[in-house]
């Protein structure tokens, strides 16, 4: 994907604007990603501790599950205001 903005702050006029591509890396939709997470044990404890505080009855391997679903629903990297880079998990292993 290419996006090529044409006026950027410093342009004052309309023979100052110079183009410049910005590529950007796309994947197309229904393309399945492996991802490894991994937690040491202090991480979990802190969870744990996160999970108490905030009244949950989720244990803390739930609690993350939960936090990387809604980061990715939200969506990571660039354009996610246009709908790019949101994602779902569709299993859990």
């Amino acid at each position: 994907m290419v996006l090529t903005p044409h006026y950027t702050s410093n342009v004052k006029q309309e023979y100052e604007v110079k183009p410049t591509p910005l590529r950007y890396l796309g994947i197309s939709r229904k393309t399945l990603l492996k991802f490894a997470v991994g937690v040491t044990k202090d991480g979990i404890d802190v969870l744990g501790e996160i999970a108490s505080k905030l009244g949950l009855n989720a244990k803390p391997d739930e609690l993350l599950k939960s936090m990387i679903d809604d980061a990715l629903a939200i969506g990571i990297g660039r354009r996610t205001s246009k709908g790019m880079g949101r994602m779902k998990i569709e299993n859990w292993e």
